[in-house]
């Protein structure tokens, strides 16, 4: 269950790395570099599997952005990217809604100038501009216990908000990735919503099955990011951003075949993240203490009414069942 709690947390918090950053090795805790690749090759690399992406090109100069906007058509969304650049929107490198040539150029040369002496080389990537109602994150993350885990969660401005995520063990099966969308807390946003189609659960499924794919032939990838995942008026679902995180020196970033371990199974994998109840034994009441921590940790993940305690020294535990043993949990459920 902590591990649950820290993965959930960690999806919307963590820094995605510019350079080369420690992560550790499977097993034995060594800090093994790793580094994120531009967005245009973190698609390159993902686009095999069948991740739908927006229409985009990668261009040099801004007259290249000119001609592949008129190609792509529409209104225009242009970005400043590079190996060096991972966090474009906090920097200013994304114009938005461009229409015509005029403003495709003047945004395209203003980005080439907002480059930086440690951006290294630097390309420029033109896309359609694409909106949608209803937004979805999705990735894939290598614990060093579990191994590559693919997450799904709802996006948006309310994604930190809601926190709500599901996370499944790789490798994925249809039916596994269809429980991850079920599982979700808001998955009725999947619906007809607003006067728009009811999203395509099987595009959902398709995307979640090629990041669980992608990082089964890829071994020495750490972390896939797709934020956002927006879904169209007509229910499918387009992604406009990827990062793909990779071992430096291509050393694989989870256990492999070669470990006695057998991989978690997606009914041990579930036990963590959606138990039919948990028992805290050596629950404490007093702030700091280890199993006072533990039991706060399980309450913030939203399991609170299915957690019960032994009954110890008369102790109260507001919200939890208490039991005279351990044991008597399994007699009563």
């Amino acid at each position: 269950m902590c591990f649950a709690s820290s993965a959930q947390h960690s999806w919307f918090e963590r820094p995605w790395r510019t350079t080369v950053a420690p992560v550790q090795e499977p097993l034995t805790g060594r800090a093994v570099a790793s580094r994120t690749l531009s967005e245009s090759d973190s698609k390159s690399l993902l686009a095999p599997y069948g991740l739908p992406f927006a229409k985009e090109a990668k261009v040099a100069t801004a007259d290249d952005a000119v001609s592949a906007a008129r190609d792509i058509g529409g209104a225009i969304v242009v970005k400043l990217c590079g190996d060096a650049i991972a966090h474009k929107t906090e920097r200013g490198l994304v114009r938005l809604r461009l229409t015509g040539d005029a403003a495709v150029h003047e945004a395209a040369a203003e980005l080439l100038g907002a480059a930086r002496p440690d951006d290294g080389e630097v390309h420029l990537l033109v896309a359609e501009m694409v909106s949608g109602v209803r937004e979805f994150i999705v990735g894939m993350l290598v614990d060093a216990q579990f191994g590559p885990t693919v997450m799904l969660g709802v996006g948006g401005t309310m994604a930190e908000a809601l926190k709500d995520v599901v996370f499944r063990p790789a490798p994925l099966t249809d039916h596994a990735a269809g429980q991850m969308i079920d599982d979700l807390r808001t998955s009725a946003l999947l619906d007809a919503f607003r006067g728009e189609a009811a999203v395509d659960r099987r595009e959902i499924v398709k995307v979640l099955r090629a990041l669980s794919d992608c990082a089964e032939d890829h071994r020495d990838i750490v972390s896939i990011d797709i934020n956002p995942l927006i879904v169209r008026p007509n229910g499918s679902v387009v992604a406009v951003d990827a990062l793909v995180e990779r071992t430096f020196d291509g050393r694989a970033g989870h256990v492999t075949s070669s470990v006695a371990r057998e991989p978690y199974s997606d009914q041990q994998f579930r036990a963590f993240f959606e138990p039919r109840g948990v028992v805290v034994a050596g629950a404490s009441t007093h702030p700091g203490k280890f199993g006072f921590v533990s039991l706060h940790n399980i309450w913030r993940v939203g399991i609170r009414a299915k957690c019960s305690v032994p009954t110890c020294r008369q102790r109260k535990f507001s919200g939890c069942k208490q039991l005279p043993t351990c044991l008597s949990y399994l007699t009563e459920s």
